[in-house]
This record gives structure tokens, C-alpha cells and sequence, in this order.
């Protein structure tokens, strides 16, 4: 099954500082082109074997700019900030923070060869101003690029499929009610299901799978997705749900749809159960995300109730020490 780089988009807008995050995996292996659509401010990250631009813009001509660079240990690798920005006449936005690395650069040899092959990298931008962030219910995960690139993705794993596999249909089961499904779909795009197919389990004679553990909305919601790349919004418990089943099946693809659709749900009081689940699923870079906004939000959250517990107090000081650098495990 291949794997393609993908960006994971999430926004913040508190009174406090505004960021984004962008991950990318198989970093040193191929190029890389990622753009965001969202919010007032929006990046762009290129790159060749031998270079690497990373660049944010806005609308606005007034605020403060930093770009942080982090691996998946969350060492931060880089560190630039920028106090004013330049406007670009022929796109008609401002650009307020840019950084561009050659193969000569220290920094560059450091982010090729890194643990898992993959960087995070962290966008800050100081005194947002306040816009709302409700998401329409029929707003997806992914951007026009990461759509395209998904299908192409999917298509060139249907080819690597024999043709019996191709036409064969799959029965999944939550309780007296039943999706079909195009089994080809199912093993490109799930290492679990698969493994389960290929095997000689019940499911591969029968065609059949029986799921106790996932509500028939969410499991229709992931059929679509593993066929088009789309995962529109949904409340919270819905997302967390799904979450879990794109975590169950290692659909790597689907789980990032879900954090980029939860990070504007995220608040003072649900942000420790966040982190706890980040922790839970092993997802580094949703990890990094509830660390940073812990930080940033630290007196507000400590405020709150007067008060913290020691779960909250443990967290945030975890939190301001990966700010410095590292996040304590």
C-alpha cells in the first residue's frame, strides 16, 4: 500500500497567539508540496531533494510571525521569527514569515534524518484578530490538492490488487444492519483489513465482517471516505468515534481528518482529555498540538477554577518544558 506525504491543518483562534501545524511524513524521500485553504492566514511548503521553502501569509500587514520546526520527538530543529511583513503584489497578500533551506544549511541535514522521517512544522501568529471558527457541516478535511492526491494514491493501489479482489463485494456488519463494500477499497487503503483477507480467517471465506465496537453512521462515514478522501464535520463524539475506527483499521489518512476536525472543538476544559487520548492512539503530532495549546493558554486554564488538579498541573508543566525544546514523556 503506498504512503503519500500529508499536511494536517489545525487553527486556533483565542485571545491568545493563533497557530497552525503542518506534519509531514516520508519527509527525505520525495518532494513536497503543501498548501493550506483555511482561516485568515494560510502556508505553503515546497521542496526538491535539495531545498525546502516554507512560507505563511495573511491578509493582514501587522502581525507577528513565527515558524518552529520540530521532529517527532518533538526537538525543536528550527526557530525563526518575524516582526514585520512584506506584501506580494502579484498574489495580493502580505507574507509574514518565510524560510528557505538549501542542502548547505545545517538545519537541512539535521530534518533529513530524522526518526520516522517526519517533521512538524508550527506556525505562530501573535494578536489574532477574533473570526469565527464554526466549521459548515459541509466542509471536508481536505484541501483540492490533498484530494487529487489521495485518489491517485487509491487508484494506484486498486492496480496492485488481482483482478478477482477488484470485483468481489464485502458485507460489514453492525448489528441487524449492513454496507457493502468494494473489497479491493478495503485492502488499499486498510493494512488491516488487509491482513484479515488475506488470511484464512472467517472473514475472507465468507466475505463477511461483524463489527461490535463502531455505530453504523460512523462506519458508513469511513466507507465514504475510503472512497473519496472526504470526511465532512460532525460533533465531537462523532469525530472521537470515528477517530477510534480510523486508529482500529490504520487508516492513517482518516485519523488526520479527524484531528484537523477536532482542533476547533478543542477548549480549557476538554484539552487534558485530548491529550489523553493523543497519548492513547500514540498520534505525536496531535500530541505536540494539545501541548502547545495547553502552554499557550496556561494562566487562563490555571485560573479557571481557581485552582488545578494534578492531571492539569502535571500536563501544563510538560507542556512549557516541550516549549523549551522537548516534550517530557
Amino acid at each position: 500500500m503506498s504512503q503519500t506525504n500529508y499536511n494536517r491543518e489545525h487553527y486556533f483562534n483565542e485571545t491568545t497567539p493563533s497557530f497552525l501545524t503542518c506534519s509531514i511524513q516520508k519527509f527525505s524521500s520525495s518532494a513536497i508540496t503543501l498548501t493550506n485553504s483555511t482561516g485568515p492566514y494560510y502556508y505553503h511548503v515546497s521542496g526538491l531533494p535539495l531545498t525546502l521553502n516554507i512560507q505563511l501569509s495573511s491578509i493582514y500587514s501587522d502581525k507577528c510571525c513565527e515558524i518552529s520546526i520540530y521532529n517527532s520527538q518533538g526537538i525543536m530543529l528550527l526557530n525563526k521569527s518575524f516582526n514585520t511583513a512584506t506584501y506580494d503584489n502579484l498574489n495580493r497578500e502580505y507574507i509574514n514569515g518565510i524560510v528557505k533551506l538549501t542542502a548547505e544549511d545545517e538545519t537541512f541535514q539535521k530534518l533529513k534524518n530524522q526518526p520516522k522521517d517526519m517533521v512538524i512544522i508550527i506556525f505562530r501568529v501573535s494578536n489574532p484578530v477574533r473570526h469565527s471558527t464554526s466549521v459548515s457541516k459541509s466542509s471536508a478535511f481536505y484541501s483540492r490538492n490533498n484530494h487529487l492526491e489521495y485518489l491517485k494514491a487509491l487508484a494506484a493501489d486498486l492496480k496492485n490488487l488481482p483482478d478477482d479482489v477488484v470485483k468481489e463485494k464485502v458485507d460489514l456488519c453492525v448489528g441487524d444492519e449492513v454496507e457493502t463494500v468494494n473489497k479491493a477499497v478495503l485492502c488499499a487503503r486498510s493494512p488491516v483489513f488487509l491482513k484479515m483477507f488475506q488470511n484464512e480467517m472467517e472473514e475472507h471465506q465468507k466475505n463477511t465482517v461483524t463489527i461490535e465496537d463502531i455505530r453504523m453512521p460512523v462506519l458508513k462515514s469511513l466507507v465514504s471516505f475510503l472512497h473519496t478522501g472526504k470526511l465532512l464535520d460532525n460533533d465531537l463524539e462523532f469525530l472521537c468515534d470515528m477517530y477510534y475506527a480510523a486508529d482500529k483499521y490504520d487508516i492513517s489518512e482518516l485519523r488526520d481528518a479527524c484531528c484537523v476536525l477536532l482542533m476547533p472543538k478543542v477548549t480549557m476544559e476538554n484539552v487534558f482529555d485530548f491529550l489523553k487520548m493523543s497519548n492513547s492512539y500514540q498520534d505525536g503530532s496531535f500530541k505536540i498540538s494539545m501541548m502547545v495549546f495547553i502552554c499557550q493558554n496556561f494562566e487562563t486554564i490555571f485560573q479557571k477554577n481557581g485552582k488545578m488538579d494534578a492531571r492539569g498541573t502535571k500536563a501544563c508543566f510538560r507542556s512549557c518544558q516541550f516549549l523549551k525544546y522537548k516534550i517530557v514523556s
